[in-house]
């Protein structure tokens, strides 16, 4: 996801509605390509992205068992 847009906020809400799941018996796992995963990230945020950010700060403190991860993470865990 490169340009912010109405595609991206759905794409988003489904990432955030995925690692908010919990079972303790079962892991979700959350994929994110590099540019946006990166800008996610960054501490230059304001916006939406501090809202997205937060959220799944706050869901993955919540359910542990869950990740959100980026594309070398993604490559380790199928290797």
């Amino acid at each position: 996801m490169k340009e912010w847009g109405g595609w991206q906020d759905k794409q988003m809400e489904e990432v955030i509605d995925f690692i908010k799941q919990s079972d303790n018996n079962i892991s979700y796992v959350s994929f994110l390509d590099w540019e946006y995963f990166d800008k996610l990230w960054t501490n230059k945020i304001d916006g939406k992205i501090a809202t997205q950010n937060k959220q799944i700060r706050d869901y993955l403190s919540k359910n542990n068992q869950n990740y959100f991860i980026n594309t070398a993470w993604f490559i380790k865990l199928f290797s």
